[in-house]
C-alpha cells in the first residue's frame, strides 16, 4: 500500500479538463472530491466520476472549509485556469494545507505586467512594450509600432486579448480588454507577425529544476482581429537545442529568484531564425496536459506528482525521480484541437470513434456539446476537443492528423461544417501555422 492510498483530495473545478486529475486521483488509490457551482453534470463532468462532490462555488472558501472538516479531507488541488487559483491559495492557507506556491509567487507568474519585471530581472527574453492603467492610457497612444497587441494584464486563455493595426482601433480595443480585467491594466506590446509558438514545461521538486517538455505551438488566425487559437501542439520542438542554448539558464534563474520549490511551470512565448520572446508563464496544470505524453513516453506525470505533494508535502515517490525526466521525446506527440467558427453547434460526430480507429490516439477530451453557442473571441471558446497523438515519426503523425480531422465534424442546424481551418499537410511536410497554406517542413530553421 503506497503512502497516499486512501487520502482524500478536493478538487477545484468540475469541467472536463478537470476529468484527469479525477482519474489521476483514483491511479493513485486516492478518494477524490469535486467541488464547483455547476448543478448541470453536462458542465460539470468530472462530479460524475468523483468519490463525491458538492455543488458548492469554489469562491465560497467558508463553505469549502466546513467541506474539509466534515469529509477529513487530507488535500486540495486544482488547475487549468487561473481564475480558479486565487481561492485555492486561500483555502489552503486557512486549512493549513498544502500549497504549491506562496500569494506572492502566484502574483509575479500570473500577472502579466509582474512577469515581465521579472524576466528583465532575469534577463529573460521578452516582446518589447509597456504597461498602461486607466490613469495613464495617453501613453498607450503615444505607442507608434502598429500593429500591436494589447491584452489585459490579468487574464488567461486568450481572453481580452485584440489586434490593432493603426490608432483608430485602440480605444475599442483597450474597451474591449477591459471586459476581461478587474485591474484595469493592460499590456500594449509588438504584434510578432505569425511567429512560431514554443511551450517549456518545467517541473521543480526541493528547488532542483528540470525541463520536462518542449513544444511547438501552431495557430488558426481565421478571427480577425484577435488572438489566434489554437491547432496543434507538437512535441518535441525542433527548436529544443537553441531553446535549451539561448532561454533555458534564464528560465532557471527566475525560479531560484522567486525561489520555487516544488510545482509545475510553463514558459511561452515566439520563436523566429533571430531569437525566443518569451510573453508569459503559467504557473498551474496547463490545458496542454503534457503530462498524458510524459507518462507515455518516459513514465513521469507532473498531475500525480502534484497530487503527491497535495497530499504529503512530497512531489516524488519513493520509485519517482527527476532523472526520469527527458524534454527530448523518442517519439513525435501533439495536442490536435478541433475548433469551430462562430455560431450555434448543431451536432458533433466522429469523436467517439477516432480513438478506436486509430491506436496512436491515446486521449479525446470534448469540451463543447451540441447547442452550446460559439461566441466570436479568437479565444479557447472555439475548442470543441482536444485529440492527443503518439506517433512513431512525423510522417506518421501527419497521416494520424489527416484521418482523424477527416473523420471530425461539426455542424449547424442547416447541415453547414462550422471547422475551422485544420492543420495543412502534404505527403513530405508536417504541421504548419494555420494563417498560410504553404506547407513548411518541421526541419526548416528559417522559419517565414
Amino acid at each position: 500500500m503506497s503512502d497516499i492510498e486512501g487520502k482524500k483530495l478536493l478538487i477545484l473545478g468540475g469541467a472536463p479538463m478537470w476529468v484527469d486529475i479525477v482519474k489521476a486521483a483514483h491511479a493513485l488509490g486516492v478518494h477524490s472530491t469535486v467541488v464547483d457551482w455547476h448543478k448541470d453534470r453536462r458542465l460539470s463532468p468530472a462530479k460524475l466520476l468523483a468519490d463525491s462532490s458538492y455543488d458548492i462555488s469554489i469562491f465560497d472558501v467558508d463553505a469549502l472549509l466546513e467541506v474539509i472538516s466534515k469529509d477529513k479531507i487530507d488535500g486540495v488541488l486544482t488547475g487549468y485556469t487561473d481564475i480558479v487559483l486565487e481561492p485555492y491559495v486561500a483555502l489552503c492557507h486557512r486549512a493549513g494545507l498544502w500549497c504549491y506556491g506562496t500569494p506572492d509567487q502566484f502574483t509575479q507568474l500570473t500577472d502579466k505586467s509582474r512577469f515581465k519585471e521579472l524576466c528583465k530581472i532575469c534577463s529573460v527574453p521578452i516582446i518589447d512594450g509597456i504597461t498602461v492603467d486607466c490613469e495613464n492610457l495617453e501613453e498607450a497612444y503615444s505607442y507608434s509600432d502598429y500593429p500591436l497587441v494589447i491584452k489585459p494584464s490579468d487574464s488567461c486563455g486568450a481572453r481580452g486579448i485584440r489586434l490593432v493595426k493603426n490608432r483608430n482601433e485602440l480605444s475599442q480595443s483597450i474597451d474591449y480588454a477591459a471586459i476581461y480585467s478587474k485591474s484595469k491594466r493592460y499590456i500594449i506590446e509588438q504584434f510578432l507577425d505569425h511567429k512560431m509558438e514554443f511551450m517549456a514545461c518545467y517541473t521543480i521538486c526541493d528547488g532542483e529544476i528540470v525541463l520536462s517538455a518542449l513544444c511547438d505551438r501552431f495557430k488558426s488566425y481565421e478571427i480577425p482581429g484577435f488572438s489566434a487559437v489554437p491547432l496543434c501542439q507538437y512535441f518535441p520542438s525542433i527548436h529544443i537545442d537553441r531553446y535549451l542554448s539561448e532561454v533555458d539558464e534564464s528560465v532557471r534563474r527566475l525560479a531560484n529568484y522567486i525561489e520555487l520549490k516544488n510545482c509545475y511551470l510553463s514558459i511561452q512565448g515566439f520563436v523566429d531564425s533571430d531569437r525566443f520572446y518569451v510573453n508569459e508563464a503559467g504557473f498551474r496544470l496547463g490545458g496542454g496536459q503534457f503530462y498524458n505524453f510524459t507518462e507515455y513516453v518516459n513514465g513521469t506525470n507532473s498531475l500525480k506528482r502534484l497530487i503527491r505533494y497535495a497530499l504529503t508535502g512530497r512531489m516524488l515517490s519513493r520509485d519517482d525521480s527527476l532523472t526520469f525526466d527527458n524534454s527530448r521525446f523518442d517519439k513525435v506527440c501533439g495536442t490536435v484541437f478541433v475548433n469551430a467558427m462562430p455560431g450555434v453547434i448543431h451536432a458533433i460526430d466522429g469523436l467517439d470513434v477516432i480513438a478506436e480507429e486509430n491506436p496512436e490516439v491515446i486521449h479525446v477530451m470534448q469540451q463543447a456539446q451540441p447547442g452550446d453557442r460559439i461566441e466570436s473571441t479568437g479565444s479557447l471558446n472555439h475548442v470543441i476537443a482536444r485529440i492527443k497523438i503518439v506517433a512513431v515519426d512525423e510522417r506518421n503523425f501527419a497521416e494520424v492528423v489527416r484521418r482523424v480531422m477527416a473523420r471530425c465534424r461539426v455542424t449547424d442546424s442547416e447541415g453547414n461544417s462550422m471547422l475551422m481551418k485544420p492543420l495543412a499537410f502534404n505527403a513530405d511536410n508536417y504541421p504548419l501555422d494555420g494563417s498560410s497554406n504553404e506547407p513548411i517542413s518541421f526541419s526548416e530553421k528559417e522559419l517565414l
